[in-house]
């Protein structure tokens, strides 16, 4: 997920917003996309846009909708994989061979003689006295 959004960012980031970015803040970005989760990482965005005059919070606005775009889109992409994933293992489920299973033998339990209650636990007497 993480390579796709971040050569989705990187390709269809304007080239505006490429310019006035400081050198390594896109690649830091790419890695790792905390902007669109914190307040502190947007300040510091904004503050990277400072430079660019009056035109910074239309630069940064398009950033962020380039993030959660390409955001989307990596997502996006990993639900469809793992649709395809999960189609393959239900079609191979299918095609799996039956195997029956082998019949379990039942013991059955065998009541005590007639007269002979339980055995007497040791250190018991026989007789059941104490």
């Amino acid at each position: 997920m993480t390579n796709r959004f971040a050569s989705g960012l990187t390709g269809s980031l304007p080239a505006d917003v490429k310019a006035a970015m400081p050198p390594g803040q896109l690649s830091a970005l790419a890695e790792n996309p905390q902007a669109l989760l914190s307040d502190d990482a947007l300040t510091r965005l904004g503050a990277g846009f400072s430079l660019a005059g009056p035109q910074a919070e239309d630069l940064l606005a398009k950033l962020l909708d380039t993030l959660r775009q390409a955001l989307s889109n990596s997502i996006d992409d990993v639900f469809k994989i793992s649709l395809v994933v999960i189609l393959v293992a239900g079609l191979a489920t299918l095609f799996l061979r039956v195997v029956p299973l082998q019949p379990v033998q039942t013991v059955e339990k065998e009541s005590p003689p007639e007269g002979r209650g339980t055995p007497a636990l040791p250190g018991e007497n026989a007789a059941g006295d104490s």
